[in-house]
């Protein structure tokens, strides 16, 4: 590398060979740190730092603004194509009452809750241009007609600010802890218009729009109460639904539909892998003719050559060098549970998460044996891990901001009893009345008798 560097920009094989490369060659590179790279390569390359405040997120939200999240994404996919054939793609705007509502909503909240959540703790830390990103793809998938966002409704801006502080609590907060909830939701509230109810025992991240209503409801609402599992469900299999299952289910569905890529985080215990799995399962709003699952589980050994061959195990050939799911289906869902768990290498990455990432930015890798290019068509990733420490590393940043992070926190105490009545109130069904009604203290008994200890 320091020779191509070098003004003679000679490239030296591992076999002894030197190409001599012409004088219209310049390389770029962009780079998360410094942390491998000699003080030979430095010295050879001009260097240009880039912080976060330098360009910010106001350039995203300008155009977000003024096309949408969707349209943002097809410049950069056609952006090659418009460059090389001179092809201009023209992108509908939004409407221009639309684009002063947003406007007047991101100049009101955006800043201000970035500049809050630096007082609150994140299991992973999101920079705050992720966060923006994760606010407008989120509010593209919710802000909808069958969700009460009808530019011809008197609602309309109601609506609007309702649903973008909706997504604001699962974007910018949606990756503070406990303690960070409380405190996101105490400052939201003194600055939320249209307000929250006053609700007891309840936060902001409890609540979600009621589209026929017009109006703030609370997510236990939602939660069926008459709920009870299929007869012979083993224990492992039962999902007890409750206010957090129906709403994390909500969140995702909506992203998995959007093509978006969710990143669940929590300490162990904290329902991660139940969440996707229903939402790849029972609680699923995928078209099962158009879609296939597969879930992958990382460990210390797994590695990027292990990833790719699963991967393209539930794929075939398109057209040439482009490969789909099998079955000719529209879309792939890849579960990656413990994503961060593959051991790090000499030079400080994770090889299975450097493949994904080429993938997410470029939708392609290569084939091992021929080097050649491989098209990647129609995949999208869901994952879940645990925070770091222990065996557990921190992922890359740079894979990370292209990943919705959400936070699961443990269920409160009321959460729990109503988990474990609702089981043992099902297996008492076959015993009389007398028993059936015992279910609820013996729940309460041995909750209280666990948190003494």
């Amino acid at each position: 590398m320091n020779t191509v560097l070098d003004d003679n920009k000679v490239l030296t094989l591992v076999n002894g060979d030197r190409i001599a490369l012409p004088p219209q060659v310049r390389m770029v590179f962009e780079v998360e740190n410094l942390d491998v790279a000699s003080p030979a390569t430095v010295s050879r390359a001009g260097m240009v730092y880039l912080s976060e405040k330098d360009m910010g997120w106001h350039p995203y939200v300008n155009s977000w603004i003024k096309y949408g999240s969707k349209a943002i994404g097809l410049f950069k996919a056609d952006e090659r194509r418009r460059l090389q054939d001179g092809i201009d793609i023209k992108v509908k705007e939004r409407p221009r009452a639309t684009q002063d509502v947003l406007e007047g909503l991101c100049h009101k909240y955006i800043q201000n809750l970035l500049d809050f959540k630096r007082n609150c703790h994140e299991e992973v830390p999101v920079n705050e241009t992720a966060a923006v990103r994760s606010l407008c793809t989120l509010f593209d998938s919710v802000a909808t007609r069958s969700n009460g966002c009808d530019p011809e409704h008197k609602s309309y801006r109601k609506m609007l600010s309702m649903w973008f502080l909706y997504c604001s609590c699962w974007s910018i907060g949606a990756a503070v802890d406990e303690k960070g909830r409380d405190l996101f939701d105490r400052h939201l509230r003194e600055i939320a218009d249209p307000p929250y109810p006053s609700t007891a025992g309840s936060t902001v991240f409890e609540f979600f729009v009621n589209p026929s209503k017009k109006d703030w409801a609370l997510w236990k609402m939602k939660v069926n109460k008459l709920w009870r599992p299929e007869p012979k469900t083993t224990f492992s299999n039962i999902y007890v639904p409750t206010l957090d299952t129906v709403r994390y289910q909500f969140l995702v569905n909506n992203m998995l539909r959007e093509k978006s890529y969710p990143l669940l985080v929590g300490n162990t215990g904290t329902g991660k892998t139940c969440c996707a799995v229903n939402c790849l399962g029972a609680g699923s709003e995928l078209e099962e003719e158009k879609c296939i699952v597969m879930t992958l589980n990382f460990s210390a050994a797994t590695s990027s050559n292990a990833t790719q061959q699963a991967l393209e195990t539930r794929m075939e050939k398109r057209q040439r060098s482009s490969l789909g799911p099998v079955g000719n289906r529209e879309r792939l869902v890849v579960f990656i549970d413990d994503l961060n768990m593959p051991r790090k290498d000499e030079f400080g990455s994770q090889s299975p998460i450097e493949l994904l990432k080429q993938w997410v930015d470029n939708k392609f890798w290569y084939d091992r044996a021929k080097q050649t290019k491989k098209n990647i068509l129609g995949m999208q990733i869901l994952a879940a891990m645990g925070p770091p420490g222990g065996a557990r590393s921190t992922v890359s940043r740079r894979f990370q901001s292209k990943m919705h992070v959400i936070n699961l926190t443990f269920p409160d105490w009321a959460t729990v009893n109503y988990i474990f009545k609702t089981m043992l109130w099902s297996h008492f069904l076959m015993f009389g009345e007398e028993i059936l009604q015992m279910a609820q203290s013996i729940t309460q008994a041995s909750s209280e008798l666990f948190q003494d200890m």
